[in-house]
């Protein structure tokens, strides 16, 4: 590798407290990198454009980073490979543009709504009744999946759209706006949350849902993450939390200029990775990680 190469981050996964992911990008060099911090930087190669990556955490560790155009790479103690979630690539319905552990079970989503699910390193389809027929002129795409539990999974995306699953079963849910949708969370209090453009935040379960009213911002919200009782969101300025219906801007302490854009966490240790800048929090205090 050409250790001259600028590279540009991405999106991240917390593993552990001393081990993350990161995926960047350079002009110069095709495909993606999976970068590794354990207080030193190695890192692995994924050909193609990635749009996701998600840590499978246990007995059986994962590391699957999701290709734009229908690949998932594996990378895990007993070597890397790569999995397709369809045979036909690229897809006829578009791109890829989200991947997420639900349970113990990986899903990954995309424009025409496709969504797909893990079994036994082995994809299938699991978007029964919303999958749009690629011969029509539609914008559809669902940018984002979670859920509570493999029995209860939302999605969100294009135009506002808002999908719950269960059961197995898809239906669209009225939503309150026509705004792009970039990221959901379903959280540990009971409540599905879902961010995008100008500044936008939804919460509700189910057939309810509002809008969180604040003046903090208009930037888009790029992505969320649980951490400590809150939950965290990003533009690519600064952090936010929201605890009890109260947005409020976080002063990290970092210097002046960081970037940021996505998020992850688990209960140790959260992760912010912006174009330039990579930060980790414990809950006490921020570290800036130098950037590969």
């Amino acid at each position: 590798m050409n250790q001259a190469l600028t590279w540009t981050m991405s999106r991240t996964a917390v593993f552990d407290s001393n081990r993350i992911y990161v995926l960047a990008y350079s002009k110069r060099e095709p495909g993606t990198r999976v970068f590794r911090w354990t207080g030193n930087w190695d890192n692995y190669y994924v050909q193609g454009v990635t749009a996701g990556i998600c840590a499978i955490r246990g007995a059986n560790p994962e590391i699957l980073t999701l290709c734009a155009d229908g690949r998932v790479h594996r990378a895990a103690p007993d070597g890397q490979s790569y999995e397709d979630l369809l045979p036909e690539k690229p897809s006829k319905h578009g791109l890829l543009r989200d991947i997420r552990m639900i349970g113990n079970t990986a899903y990954a989503t995309g424009f025409g709504r496709q969504t797909y699910i893990r079994r036994s390193r082995s994809w299938q389809h699991y978007d029964q009744g919303m999958l749009v027929d690629p011969t029509e002129d539609s914008l559809s795409a669902l940018e984002s999946i979670d859920g509570f539990s493999e029995s209860a999974i939302y999605a969100s995306g294009t135009q506002g759209e808002i999908w719950h699953c269960k059961q197995g079963v898809w239906s669209q849910i009225s939503s309150p706006t026509n705004i792009v949708l970039e990221n959901i969370l379903c959280a540990p209090d009971g409540v599905v949350y879902i961010s995008g453009q100008l500044g936008i935040i939804l919460y509700g379960r189910e057939n309810s849902w509002s809008i969180l009213e604040h003046d903090q911002t208009e930037d888009t919200f790029w992505d969320m993450t649980w951490f400590r009782g809150k939950l965290w969101l990003s533009t690519t300025k600064a952090l936010y939390t929201l605890q009890d219906q109260t947005l409020e801007k976080v002063s990290t302490g970092l210097p002046a200029g960081q970037t940021f854009r996505y998020l992850d966490s688990n209960e140790h240790l959260l992760c912010s990775s912006g174009e330039r800048d990579i930060a980790l929090f414990d809950g006490a205090s921020w570290t800036r990680i130098p950037c590969p």
